[in-house]
C-alpha cells in the first residue's frame, strides 16, 4: 500500500508540478492534492525532509537506453465499450492469496522483482483454476536473476520474466519473508 501511494504521488506530482508551484513531498502538496479530489487522502510516508533522489531510489524499475528486452512484447487495442464499468480481482479470482497480498519491498529498489513474482504467483493460480496457489520467491529474481539486474539498485521487468521463463522460480513467499 506504502508503494502504491508512494508511486501515485510521484506520478501525480509529475503531473501537477508544472502548474502547481509546491515541492512534490511538502505539505502544501498534499493539501493541494486532498482539496482536488476525494477518491484517496493522501499522506506522508517518509519523513518530511526526505529527499527526492532518495524517493526515486526506490523505484527499482530501470530505464536503461539500449535496453533490448529479452522477451516479446505485444500490444492490444481494446474497445472501450469491452471494458467494464467495475472490476476487482480479489472478487474475480477469490481462491488467489497473492492477488490480495500487499507486498513491501522495504528500502529495496525491487519493485522490479517484487511486481514480477507476484504477478507471476497471480497467473499460476488463475491459469489453474486455483489448483495451485504457489507464492513465488521475489527473493529468488533479486539474487540469482543477475545478468543486467542490480538486485535492491533496481531491475529490468522484461528480465525477470525471461529468468522465470529459463530458470523457473522457486516459492517462498515475498521480499524479506522467511516463507
Amino acid at each position: 500500500m506504502v508503494a502504491f501511494k508512494l508511486l501515485a504521488l510521484v506520478a501525480l506530482s509529475g503531473v501537477i508540478s508544472a502548474s502547481v508551484p509546491f515541492h512534490p513531498f511538502s505539505d502544501e502538496f498534499i493539501d493541494h492534492i486532498n482539496s482536488i479530489q476525494t477518491t484517496w487522502r493522501a499522506g506522508r510516508n517518509f519523513p518530511k525532509h526526505t529527499s527526492l533522489a532518495h524517493i526515486k531510489r526506490l523505484l527499482g524499475s530501470l530505464d536503461g537506453e539500449g535496453y533490448k528486452t529479452p522477451v516479446e512484447v505485444r500490444n492490444f487495442t481494446i474497445d472501450d465499450g469491452f471494458l467494464p464499468e467495475n472490476f476487482d480481482a480479489r472478487q474475480n479470482w477469490p481462491e488467489s492469496e497473492s492477488i490480495r497480498m500487499i507486498r513491501d519491498q522495504s528500502s529495496c529498489a525491487s519493485s522490479w522483482a517484487v511486481a514480477a513474482a507476484a504477478a507471476m504467483s497471480d497467473r499460476i493460480c488463475i491459469y489453474s483454476q486455483g489448483t495451485y496457489r504457489t507464492i513465488l520467491s521475489d527473493e529468488e529474481l533479486l539474487s540469482c536473476c543477475t545478468d543486467l539486474e542490480h538486485g535492491c539498485d533496481g531491475g529490468y521487468h522484461p528480465d525477470a520474466w525471461y529468468y522465470w521463463k529459463e530458470h523457473g522460480i522457486v516459492s517462498g513467499g515475498p521480499y524479506n519473508s522467511t516463507s
